[in-house]
C-alpha cells in the first residue's frame, strides 16, 4: 500500500474567538465556535475518508492484493460517502468564509443529510455491516 502522505487542506477558519468562559460568550461567539468546530471535525473526517479511498481501497483494487469483490464489500459505499462529505465540507467552508451575523447553515445540512445520495449511501453502508 502507498505510504501515508499529508494532503494539503485549507486552514481552519479562525473567527478569533474571545477566550471567555462559556457563560460569558455571546450568542454570536457561540455560533462561531460551533461552526469552527464543525469545520475542523469535518476536515478530519474527510481526510480519514480520503485515506481510506486513496491509500487502501484504490491500492487494493489496483494491485489485486485481495479478491476485487472482497475489496468492494469491505469499502462498500465509502467512495460515495467521501465525495458527499467533500461537497458538504466545501459548502460549509464557503459559507464560513463569508460569515456575518446572519449566516445560516441549516439548508446545507438539510440538503446534505435529509435526502439524496448521502442518506442512501449511509443506509446501504449500515445495512451491509
Amino acid at each position: 500500500l502507498s505510504s501515508h502522505r499529508r494532503h494539503s487542506s485549507p486552514p481552519p477558519i479562525d473567527f478569533h474567538l474571545p477566550r471567555k468562559p462559556r457563560h460569558e460568550m455571546t450568542d454570536e461567539d457561540m455560533r462561531q465556535h460551533v461552526v469552527q468546530t464543525l469545520l475542523e471535525t469535518e476536515l478530519k473526517y474527510v481526510g480519514s475518508l480520503r485515506t481510506l479511498v486513496k491509500d487502501y481501497f484504490s491500492q487494493l483494487k489496483k494491485n489485486n492484493l485481495i479478491e476485487p469483490t472482497l475489496v468492494e464489500e469491505i469499502f462498500f459505499q465509502v467512495p460515495v460517502i467521501n465525495l458527499c462529505h467533500k461537497r458538504f465540507n466545501h459548502e460549509i467552508r464557503e459559507r464560513a468564509d463569508h460569515w456575518n451575523g446572519k449566516t445560516k447553515l441549516g439548508d446545507i445540512f438539510l440538503q446534505s443529510f435529509s435526502t439524496g445520495i448521502l442518506t442512501c449511501a449511509y443506509t446501504a453502508y449500515i445495512n451491509q455491516i
